[in-house]
Parts: C-alpha cells; structure tokens; sequence
C-alpha cells in the first residue's frame, strides 16, 4: 500500500472525517499516519478517526493515537474514533486507552460527540 492511501479524509460539518485504509498500523504506517493525520485535525473541528478496515495496531499506533489525542485537546478539537473491530476494542481496553480516548460503534454517535 502507498503512502497516499494509508486514510483519505472528508468534511462533515464541523467535523473532518479520517477514514484509514491500511488494515495495520504498525511502525511504517503510524510514522506517515502520525504527520498526515495531525495536519488534518483543525483547530476548534470535530476530528473523527473511522478504523473500520483497520485489523492491527502495534504498540507504535498506540503511541500515534495518543499523541493525536493530545495534539487535537491542545488545539481545542475533540477525538472520536469509531468502527473499531472487536480485538481492537479488546486492545483498547487492555491497554486501558477506552479510558482516554473517545470510542464509539458508529459515524452518527462519533460526529455527534465529535462537535
């Protein structure tokens, strides 16, 4: 998979929608995802991240989500990832990140808690 097709984006709202295409997110792609994503989170919007085709995050994604969180709090937009596969959820709640992040089964509740 390319560079370019690791997540296409679109507006909904006030909310931009990311919607990855890789099925890992591992060191190679949290690197690209990490830069590209942070420049399309904008100031003061709803950020909503769609992990429908994501299969695996390695600890390297974890660390992306995270920092993507961070930087979208210090910016004054809300994170809401949505659409995560069951052993996603159960990654999520080992790694206690349900905590942190907001995670939601569909668009329309991620949009919604997004703005």
């Amino acid at each position: 998979m390319s560079d370019a097709s690791f997540f296409v984006t679109e507006r909904a709202g006030d909310a931009v929608i990311a919607r990855l295409r890789c099925p890992v997110v591992g060191e190679r792609e949290a690197g690209v995802l990490g830069q590209e994503l942070a420049s399309a989170c904008e100031p003061g919007k709803g950020f909503v991240l769609d992990l429908s085709h994501v299969t695996m995050v390695s600890s390297i994604g974890l660390s992306m989500f995270i920092t993507l969180y961070n930087q979208s709090k210090a910016s004054k937009s809300k994170m809401v990832m949505f659409a995560l596969s069951k052993d996603l959820r159960s990654l999520m709640k080992v790694t206690k990140l349900d905590k942190l992040l907001t995670i939601v089964a569909d668009e329309a509740t991620a949009l919604r808690k997004a703005t």
